[in-house]
């Protein structure tokens, strides 16, 4: 047994670097434990091919709170970040959108498909806008939790007066953005698919979702709520790829004092009267601390790393049915040279490869790649999002050269038939490649190399269960106070002195440091 640390982390990603920086600025023992060789988890930029550097999985950042980044001065470890300020719609071989932060250009552009839209853009984020607001003070406050208290009771207080700051109308709005389809609120105020799309790509987002289920309107909250360099709805590329924003926190975090080891997988959270008391380790090493932090998901964390007789079985009966797959199949390409789309051609860096690339030609295409996974199928033209860093970035790849992220969905788990994506995942490669050839005919012949992580490889690689990258589908039943469970909720977990401080809990998925922020400021009033 090792000396006794005020807190243990399971899991070097950036949610538990973030809790650690805050553990350890708060003037606590802190020990960071991650099973890779590297910090990151899903926000960690990697090598695939010689010379060829990317971000393994998350790509872009724009949920990464603005007060996290002062806290932790994480401008001062080395954190830069640019400002995404291109959409590419790539509609088909001779047809394309684009998006900028300029208002009056996408104004002229929406305009091209409908002379109705703009005014029924503008309906929609007047109606949108207040609810933004109300959900971006409940991302920053841990959800109440089943447990009671005058805490507890507080924050249901402070809910209950955001809410009364709502108006009569809103309060309506907000019920029914909250319960209904993103399909049916674009219905509402939107015509052309391409007034749509951007806003429809958002719903669907880290979920393995159609834009026909119910709630998935709420995922259009989610999106607008991203933050870069100050500007509101903005995205952005770290420099140095996703890992620098993991780099920077972890810096922070030593800086302060904490430990982090990698190469170092845990085992088993270690339990004594109910109370957590440390971690085992893979190699049987004993780590003693006052509290657990978990960045595992909450699969992994209540029903591999506890075991069952510490919990009780209707609890694990709900984490066991806790809903986890995104349906994303990730990619990496080292690029001769850039993409010839013929809807918008030339290989010199152009708008069109600026900021985010779709290839998303219309909302029945989003209906049709989901209907492939209906029978256990990945969708045969999947939805593409891509981004080029290099154009930005010049430390990514050799010069003239280039390194391409493709996100593609929906690639389920499991696959029917008794297939498995050890067997399938060149076939999938070659779907993903053939697709965006379609739109830009140079894409294959111009790969040096590729790297290609399917749903089983998020899962095994990265021990995101049912490659979920958002840690938990979003989901009416899996979110605030039942993200994982009631009895879950806010960070806290059934076993005193054990918080959980992954996306698995409130507010969910994306690089916002807030789960870890949370789990930090909760353990510290415990400590």
């Amino acid at each position: 047994m090792s000396s006794v640390y005020d807190a243990v982390i399971i899991g070097g990603g950036h949610n538990g670097l973030t809790s650690a920086a805050y553990l350890a600025r708060g003037g606590k023992r802190v020990l960071v434990l991650e099973k890779r060789p590297i910090v990151g988890g899903a926000s960690a930029t990697e090598e695939f091919a010689p010379g060829y550097r990317n971000s393994s999985c998350s790509f872009v950042v724009g949920y990464l709170r603005p007060h996290i980044i002062a806290d932790l001065e994480l401008a001062k470890h080395g954190l830069k970040i640019k400002q995404v300020k291109h959409e590419f719609f790539a509609l088909d071989q001779e047809r394309s959108m684009l998006l900028t932060d300029d208002a009056s250009h996408n104004a002229e552009e929406i305009a091209r498909f409908s002379s109705r839209d703009n005014e029924g853009l503008a309906q929609m984020r007047a109606m949108l806008d207040p609810l933004n607001d109300f959900f971006g003070r409940r991302m920053l406050r841990p959800p109440p939790t089943s447990k009671g208290g005058w805490r507890d009771a507080l924050e249901w207080l402070r809910i209950g007066l955001d809410l009364m700051r709502l108006s009569r109308a809103e309060r309506y709005r907000l019920a029914q953005v909250m319960t209904q389809s993103a399909g049916s609120l674009l219905n509402r105020y939107l015509e052309s698919d391409e007034a749509k799309l951007p806003y429809a790509f958002g719903a669907i987002s880290g979920n393995m979702n159609d834009l026909d289920t119910p709630t998935t309107a709420y995922r259009l909250l989610h999106g607008q709520m991203c933050e870069v360099n100050g500007v509101q709805g903005a995205w952005g590329l770290p420099m140095g790829g996703m890992g620098a924003i993991s780099d920077a926190i972890c810096s922070s975090a030593v800086g302060h004092g904490a430990e982090v080891r990698t190469s170092a997988a845990v085992k088993r959270i270690l339990i004594e009267n109910g109370r957590a008391v440390g971690v085992e380790l893979d190699n049987g090493e004993k780590v003693r601390a006052k509290a657990v932090l978990s960045n595992a998901d909450p699969k992994r964390t209540f029903l591999d790393l506890i075991d069952a007789e510490h919990l009780k079985p209707e609890f694990r009966d709900d984490i066991c049915a806790y809903r986890m797959e995104s349906g994303t199949f990730r990619m990496n390409f080292a690029l001769d040279e850039l993409p010839d789309f013929t809807c918008r051609p030339g290989t010199a860096a152009g708008p069109q490869h600026e900021g985010m690339i779709y290839v998303l030609p219309s909302i029945d295409y989003i209906r049709e790649a989901f209907n492939d996974t209906r029978a256990g199928n990945w969708s045969q033209s999947p939805i593409i999002e891509a981004v080029i860093p290099s154009i930005h970035d010049d430390s990514l790849a050799p010069a003239g050269k280039h390194v391409m992220s493709i996100s593609a969905r929906y690639f389920p788990r499991h696959l029917s038939n008794g297939r498995n994506w050890d067997d399938c995942r060149p076939e999938a490669e070659d779907c993903i490649i053939d697709t965006f050839s379609k739109y830009a005919p140079n894409f294959r012949s111009s790969i040096i190399a590729q790297q290609a992580l399917s749903p089983l490889d998020l899962e095994r690689e990265y021990g995101m269960t049912g490659g979920d990258i958002a840690h938990g589908q979003y989901e009416l039943n899996q979110l605030f106070t039942m993200r994982p469970h009631p009895d879950a909720a806010g960070c806290t977990t059934p076993v005193d002195g054990l918080y959980i401080c992954g996306a698995g809990t409130h507010p969910g998925g994306g690089v916002s440091g807030i789960p870890g922020y949370h789990a930090a400021r909760l353990a510290l009033r415990n400590l």
